[in-house]
């Protein structure tokens, strides 16, 4: 039981990767507060749990500087991301014209801007906007927090309870707590606040907070009735919570996030997929927004063929190596000069809003129409709106005039 229980922190550390600082907090949490516990244990055994640990992480240990390891976490830290940097830049540069220039170095350093980025994220991820009602842009539909709405009053008399009973010296609230708390500072060290995805762990101590917050509401109504009224109006709210949701994400979320969830990919690729036999190379411009990502998804591309055919770009400032080349697909900026002397035929894909000039193209790709709606003053505007998510330009190579001829749908 010991060893499973140890193997559950272990999956977890490999599973994401926020997991790799909080699952072993949270070991060291657990182990903290049910010490006297653990050291019933002989020691023999103890020593065979950490040895049992040990050996599990190795392969970890042994990838940890492999580009898969160290570098997946580098670009989403703000204690290694480029934002620190470009914030310290920007005032330093201010300063510097001034007649006190030492105060740049002084005041705009990383240990300084990563503690006040730090404090920033904290705040941020505390917010009852982000968990009860607007939710994030990142990684969330936009119109839900993490929780209902209707629940914000049962997860503050929850709390109350809770943080009573974990002062008098209830484990398992404390281990709650504990586990909201570590969760809260692992997230924050992310850029990108506050992320869905890396609060996500927070679901289960805050459920349990709220569950019971709700059984401290019941309980205290001391009429029979009220407390069938209550329970029934509560349930309504949540039904009505419910169906708002799932009509937020199933209908408006597939068209607003359209271009954030880079929805078109699919049909991008099917397309490509249908007409890369005739062309000899096929140029994706972009390469910073991983659109290789998906054609190794969508093409199913073998993983060994990963591993021994994708060339990549160099790290960027944060430390993410793009794709830049697997077989006839390219990840690229269109060079409109050079790449027609090499008398091959050729797809262009870009942006939909990159190389306007060129309005002639081969075939365009459009997002779901989607519907704006904003006031102005006492009036309502409302009109629709199709955005281009990718533009193709198809030229095959004329070899009897040796000239490229685009080929139009």
């Amino acid at each position: 039981m010991v060893f499973c229980f140890n193997g559950f922190f272990i999956l977890a550390f490999y599973t994401y990767s926020l997991t790799r600082l909080l699952s072993p907090l949270m070991f060291i949490c657990f182990s903290f507060i049910y010490r006297r516990e653990i050291f019933q244990f002989t020691k023999k055994f103890r020593l065979f749990s950490l040895i049992f640990l040990g050996v599990s992480l190795l392969p970890f240990f042994i990838n940890f500087f492999d580009p898969g390891g160290m570098y997946a976490p580098k670009g989403a830290l703000i204690l290694t991301g480029s934002t620190l940097r470009s914030t310290a830049m920007e005032f330093r540069s201010y300063v510097n014209s001034s007649g006190a220039p030492f105060m740049g170095k002084l005041f705009f350093n990383r240990p300084v801007l990563t503690l006040y980025e730090y404090g920033k994220n904290i705040l941020a991820a505390l917010s009852p906007e982000f968990f009860f009602a607007r939710g994030s842009d990142m990684a969330g539909i936009g119109t839900n927090g993490q929780f209902y709405l209707v629940e914000f009053l049962a997860f503050i008399i929850g709390l109350i309870w809770a943080v009573k009973h974990a002062l008098s010296g209830n484990k398992f609230v404390q281990l709650l707590l504990g586990w909201a708390v570590l969760t809260i500072l692992s997230a924050a060290l992310t850029v990108q606040r506050p992320y869905a995805t890396r609060t996500l762990f927070l679901v289960v101590p805050f459920i349990i907070v709220i569950a019971l917050g709700w059984v401290k509401i019941i309980n205290s109504i001391s009429r029979k009735y009220l407390e069938k009224l209550v329970i029934i109006a509560v349930t309504g709210i949540y039904m009505w919570h419910l169906t708002f949701y799932f009509i937020s994400y199933y209908f408006r979320f597939p068209v607003v996030y359209a271009q954030n969830w880079e929805s078109e990919n699919k049909e991008l690729f099917a397309y490509l997929k249908k007409n890369e036999a005739n062309y000899d190379t096929i140029i994706i411009t972009k390469p910073e927004l991983s659109t290789y990502a998906f054609l190794l998804f969508y093409n199913s591309i073998p993983p060994q063929d990963v591993w021994t055919k994708l060339i990549r770009h160099g790290a960027d400032p944060d430390g993410w190596k793009h794709g830049k080349k697997l077989g006839k697909y390219e990840f690229r900026d269109i060079d409109w000069k050079n790449d027609f002397k090499e008398s091959k035929n050729v797809i262009f894909v870009s942006q939909g809003w990159e190389y306007s000039d060129r309005t002639v193209v081969s075939k365009e790709i459009f997002y779901p129409e989607k519907f704006n709606v904003f006031p102005h003053g006492q009036d309502v505007i409302a009109y629709p709106e199709k955005k281009v998510a990718y533009r193709i330009w198809k030229y095959v190579f004329d070899r009897a005039s040796e000239e490229y001829k685009m080929q139009e749908e």
